[in-house]
Parts: structure tokens; C-alpha cells; sequence
């Protein structure tokens, strides 16, 4: 890929070569210098007569059409249904559309081509050089060529009709992207000013002083438009200051950190554009604006619409394949997919319309919009459209999925609550995304029976369980209490639950599914589609629950400490949100001390033991006084963890007065003792 051309100090010397074949010799040396002057703002005269000469004056009519760049040259066509050209030869750069023309360079050769015909208007040798920009009247070409190593300086070519050369200039100064308008040629140069060219006389008009970083001129329907660090419209307000005052976008922040405007004055390699930036300006009374009050941007297949001032998601939609490019246009951009399919997207609302096709597939690709209106369609809410792109493009589309994630999470309903859940949940989201999703489950504030009912479905089933203790077991034959962690009895599913079979067909008869077959389980849908999704986040809704004090949070959680996949940081997180909202029940009891026995005797993980003296005060707060005895009894045995043993022994566990005796109340149950060494 050639090398960008630099940026060149102004103050360089222009080394100008002239062919003029119209005009006189004067008034283009006079153009050329204007470009290697030391100019000082003369208050805004000489702005003040381009602007004159320009009153009045248009570009050539916009023609909706689309070029695409492929492996053997270009395919093009007006749209949404003019005839299909192509052209095969070498495209260096992306071409230009402008007017009924279609320029770009190849082979040592700048190219025009008809636009609705794909016709050769002119091919003319530009010494190896590769075209950067071009403007067109109708009539005249002004073209910027720079050369591909930046080995010598970029020149200004100015052709005629039937691309002769009616002049040129070369120079040091770092050059944009011209423009032609009615016979006038605007050159921006050096990032702050640009020069008028009367093209037919050959001599120059004026100059322009704008302090914002010009690299573009764009003869548009508003009329001429600077692009720098903004967009500037050139009108009488210019010529008071050169101080910059032009509408500018403040994107936020997204991947690819794409850019508005496009710098006019870097290279343009012939590759497609899939983030991007498309943000239109109207005039309203004599100053910009953006037209619909927003911008759209594209992330491959992902497309989203902002609000130019909050940067707020306005819609959020996908495509069925990645956008190669595109441009803005007054109601929405149009833009061109890799397979050559063009769509029109409304910017207001995100509904998308087929706007012709190139019938290819293409590596880059140009547009130029229409300014009919896009229908708004009818679309779901943006929370809705949100979770559907997300859940809707693969694990690849990542860093904008995070985005998307974030505006998610930013609204404070259960409905939000629910999509997070669902990307949780969702296989086929990266798992990237789904831990992202669990940070901000972990930090919500509404939608706690949406994560019950969660917690409850994706539940551990019987089979996945630690098998049950029987806490009022007797003492062995010698005398010594029974560890139930030792040789727990490996109790079968159909001792204390139904059988499969039984359960598959009692669910498919709640459904009102057809029963199963006899001798064949049933299939219920529902428990298939569960099957396939990912287990809840039980830290991250156990965080979430304890803050919002939902009723029935402890009995929804405590079947997952017996999850064989629990993690030591879940177990915390469960026992800490069960200890302060659980109320005890049988459920509770069972699954608290599954976990403490399953757990009592294994490794001394920090967190595993700040689980388990949770778990042990939770059952000693809500046990009776048996219990409670048999409890102390089984925790007093060797085989129980010393570092559980000692942190019980630093923080010893309350007894319940409600299921105490009433003259203990608030007695503490005596300590595990620390075993003997």
C-alpha cells in the first residue's frame, strides 16, 4: 500500500509546471501563487469576492448509483435499478462519484467512466500518479493527484470535457479533495485556507481563511460546505473572522474509532469501509445542522443510530451481511453489503429498505444517495432491538456487542433486567460477553422475580445434586457421632423424586403437549430449549437479590450450592444472600446443609470458608435444639477443616431465640471445639 502523503509545512516553496492549453499564463501563475504566498487575513475581502462569484452557483445534479470494486476492476449501476456495467482493468484507489461521472485511477492512468453506462468518457496518463480526490462540474475536471511513494510533489490537474489538460500545478503544500462548481474550481490547501480558480479565465479569484483544519470541498444541495475538523458552510459568514465556527461531531466512543468527516487529504485504498461514520448537513437559515438530529454508524453487519448531542442509541439493527460502504444522505445513508445487496436505512428509526443490488460481491464499493424519504416502518422498542442484535450476530462482533451491553444495562426496569438474563444465558453469545452481562446483573436494582423465575428454571436438576444428609443420623456402633461427608450413601433420583419418564410427561401434560408414547420419554420443547442455554449467573443474581431484598430469594438459590460447578466466589455470594434473606424453610435447611457437609472436610480456599461459616450460622440460627446438638457434635470432628474449625471458633455462630429455648435467649451455642493435635 502506498505511504500517506505527509504534512507539509506550509512555508515550502511550490514548484510549479503549467500546461495551459486555455487561459493565459498570468492568471494561472497568479492561482499558483496564492498556494506558496505567507497570507495574511486581509479582513475578508478576497473571501468576500469568492463567495460573490460562487452566489447563485450549483454542482452538477446528484444520480443515486453505486460502484463496486472486484477482483477484475468495477461493477456499477444507477439506482435502485439502472442498467448493470462493468469494467474490467486495475483500480487503485476508490473511485469517486461526482456528477454523471465515476473517476478513479490504475496503471499509471486516471479513468472516467459514464456513470448510468459504465462507458470510458476520457483515460488520461497522470505520470503514475494515483488519484486522492476530484471534483466535476457537469463540465470540468479538477483533479488531486499525489504520487504513490510521496516522492514528489501532489498536483492539481484541471481537464476538460473530454479530458484534455487545460492546466496544472504541483506543489509542496498539503493539498484536500477539490471541488468544481459552475466553472469555479475551490482548492483547500494547507488545513486552513482555500483557493478559488476561475477555471475558463485561468486565473485566480481569491481566497478563503477558515482555522479548522480544511482537507475537503463538497458542492452540495446546501450549497459549498469546507469539511475540517467540521463542516463550515462557505457563505457571508466567513468573512467576518477566520476563527473556525463550524458543526462538529462528538461521536462516542466506539470500536474501530471511526471518524466524521473523512479526511480528504489521505489516501483512499480500494478496500471496503465497514466502520464508518454517515452524518448528513443541511443549511437552516444560512447555518448547518444535522439533518434528523443524529448520525449512524456501522460496525461490519451491526448498525446503530445516535443522537448527535446525548450520543444516546436512538435504534440498534443488523444486516444480513457487513457493510463495505456507504454515504449520508437527508433522511439515512444508503449503504452497499459485501455482496453487493444495497439498502437504505431510515436514521430516525433504524428500519432498512432494499435499494437495489450490484449483483456481485464486491471488496470495496462507492455510493452516492438519494434524497427521497425512507419509511419509518414499525419496530420494536430500542431495549427490544437492543438484545435482538446482540443474541442476532455472532461472537466476532464482540467489541460492538459491548457497546450495545452498556446501553443495556444503563435502563433501570425488569424488562432490562430480562434481555440481560437472556445474553447471560445464551449459548451463542462469546463468553466475553456473557461475563460482561454478569457485571451488570450483579449491580441491578429492579426485576428480582425476573431472576427468580430465572433461578428457578435453569435450577439444578435432581441427578446434578449431592445426594441428601440425614442430619438426625445415630451414632456409629462405638459410640462416636457419624460423618455423613464419609461414605455418603449414593441415594438413586427415584428414591425421592419422580422418574424422568415421569417428570417429562407430567410436564408435557401442564403444556397440554400430547403424553409420550408408552416405554418412550416424552420431549417437552420448553425443558429443550432450557437444556441448551447456560446455567444463570447465581453469584452475580445472588448479589443483585441481597441488595434488592427480594421476597423468596434464598429458596430460589439454595439448590445451586449443590452445583458441582460452583465456584468459591459463588458459594460466597449464594450463602451471604440465603443467610441474610433466607427465613429457614425446609428447602433451605436441606440445601445449606448439603453444602456444609459436602464441603466441611475439603481444602481451606478463603472464600470456600467464609461459604461454609455462613452456611454453619444459617443453620444454627434457624435449626431447633436436636439439630443444633447433632450439628456441634458433627463439626467437633477431625476430619473437619482446621481452618473452618478455627474461623467458627473465632466468629461462633448465634442461636436462634424464635426456635430456642425463650430463658436463652440469645445464648450462644458452644463452639467446635479445636481438635487435639
Amino acid at each position: 500500500m502506498a505511504a500517506p502523503h505527509s504534512f507539509r509545512l506550509f512555508s515550502l516553496a511550490l514548484v510549479s509546471s503549467l500546461s495551459l492549453l486555455a487561459g493565459g499564463c498570468g492568471g494561472s501563475q497568479s492561482f499558483e501563487s496564492t498556494l506558496d504566498e505567507m497570507w495574511q487575513w486581509d479582513g475578508g475581502v478576497e473571501a468576500s469576492r469568492v463567495v460573490t462569484a460562487l452566489a447563485g452557483k450549483h454542482g452538477p445534479k446528484v444520480i443515486p448509483a453505486a460502484v463496486g470494486v472486484t477482483g477484475r476492476g468495477l461493477v456499477g449501476r444507477t439506482l435502485p435499478a439502472g442498467k448493470r456495467w462493468e469494467y474490467e482493468g486495475e483500480v487503485d484507489v476508490l473511485p469517486t462519484l461526482v456528477g454523471n461521472l465515476v473517476l478513479f485511477s490504475g496503471g499509471g492512468r486516471v479513468v472516467a467512466l459514464d456513470i448510468t453506462s459504465g462507458k470510458t468518457v476520457y483515460s488520461v496518463d497522470v505520470n503514475d500518479r494515483r488519484l486522492e480526490g476530484a471534483g466535476h462540474d457537469g463540465t470540468h475536471s479538477i483533479l488531486l493527484l499525489v504520487d504513490k511513494d510521496d516522492a514528489r510533489e501532489d498536483q492539481i490537474l484541471v481537464l476538460g470535457p473530454s479530458g484534455q489538460e487545460l492546466f496544472s500545478a504541483k506543489a509542496n503544500a498539503r493539498l484536500g479533495t477539490p471541488a468544481a462548481v459552475s466553472g469555479i474550481g475551490l482548492v483547500p490547501y494547507s488545513g486552513q485556507y482555500v483557493g478559488a480558480l476561475d477555471i475558463a479565465a485561468g486565473k485566480q479569484l481569491g481566497r478563503v481563511l477558515v482555522r479548522d483544519g480544511l482537507h475537503t470541498v463538497s458542492s452540495e444541495n446546501s450549497g459549498v460546505i469546507l469539511y475540517g475538523a467540521g463542516a463550515t458552510l462557505l457563505n457571508d459568514r466567513v468573512t467576518s473572522s477566520p476563527d473556525t465556527r463550524s458543526l462538529k461531531l462528538k461521536p462516542r466512543k466506539l470500536p474501530g474509532e471511526p471518524k466524521w468527516p473523512v479526511d480528504g487529504s489521505k489516501p483512499r485504498p480500494a478496500r471496503g469501509e465497514p466502520i464508518a461514520l454517515y452524518a448528513h448537513v443541511d443549511a437552516a437559515e444560512d447555518t448547518l445542522k444535522f439533518s434528523t438530529g443524529g448520525y449512524v454508524a456501522t460496525y461490519y453487519e451491526v448498525v446503530l443510530g445516535l443522537s448527535h448531542k446525548s450520543n444516546e442509541i436512538r435504534f440498534s439493527t443488523h444486516l444480513p451481511r457487513a457493510v463495505s460502504g456507504g454515504t449520508a444522505g437527508k433522511y439515512g445513508p444508503t449503504l452497499c453489503l459485501d455482496n453487493g445487496a444495497i439498502v437504505r436505512v431510515n436514521s430516525r428509526s433504524g428500519n432498512h429498505i432494499p435499494f437495489g443490488s450490484l449483483d456481485s460481491k464486491v471488496r470495496a464499493c462507492v455510493v452516492t444517495a438519494s434524497d427521497d424519504k425512507i419509511p419509518a416502518g414499525t419496530r420494536p422498542p430500542v431495549l427490544e432491538q437492543l438484545e435482538d442484535t446482540i443474541a442476532s450476530t455472532g461472537p466476532e462482533m464482540v467489541a460492538i456487542q459491548k457497546v450495545l451491553l452498556r446501553e443495556l444495562g444503563a435502563s433501570d426496569t425488569a424488562d432490562t433486567t430480562k434481555a440481560l438474563l437472556a445474553i447471560a444465558q445464551n449459548p451463542m453469545v462469546s463468553l466475553d460477553l456473557a461475563k460482561a452481562s454478569h457485571a451488570l446483573l450483579a449491580k441491578r436494582r429492579k426485576g428480582g422475580e425476573v431472576m427468580i423465575e430465572a433461578l428457578k428454571q435453569g435450577a439444578p436438576t435432581p441427578l446434578q445434586v449431592a445426594p441428601r444428609v440425614d442430619l438426625g443420623a445415630p451414632n456409629q456402633p462405638d459410640g462416636t457421632p457419624q460423618d455423613p461427608s464419609k461414605d455418603l450413601p449414593n441415594t438413586p433420583a427415584a428414591e425421592w423424586n419422580e422418574s424422568p419418564e415421569d417428570e417429562a410427561n407430567r410436564l408435557i401434560e401442564e403444556t397440554g403437549a400430547p403424553p409420550a408414547k408408552s416405554g418412550e420419554p416424552a420431549i417437552d420443547p420448553e425443558a429443550q430449549r432450557r437444556e441448551k442455554l447456560r446455567p444463570p449467573p447465581v453469584g452475580a443474581l445472588a448479589q443483585a437479590l441481597l441488595r434488592m431484598k427480594t421476597k423468596g430469594a434464598a429458596r430460589a438459590l439454595a439448590p445451586y450450592l449443590s452445583d458441582p460447578s460452583l465456584t468459591p466466589k459463588q458459594a460466597k455470594d449464594l450463602m451471604e444472600a440465603i443467610d441474610n434473606l433466607g427465613t429457614g424453610d425446609a428447602t433451605e435447611m436441606e440445601h445449606v446443609s448439603r453444602f456444609l457437609y459436602q464441603y466441611k472436610n475439603t481444602g481451606g480456599e478463603g472464600l470456600l470458608i467464609t461459604a461454609l461459616v455462613k452456611a454453619t450460622h444459617f443453620l444454627f440460627k434457624h435449626g431447633d435444639e436436636q439439630g443444633n446438638e447433632k450439628l456441634r457434635r458433627d463439626l467437633d470432628q477431625s476430619l473437619t477443616h482446621p481452618t473452618l474449625t478455627k474461623k467458627l471458633a473465632e466468629t461462633p455462630p448465634p442461636e436462634s431465640p424464635a426456635k430456642g429455648d425463650k430463658n436463652d435467649a440469645g445464648k450462644q451455642p458452644e463452639a467446635p471445639k479445636t481438635p487435639k493435635k
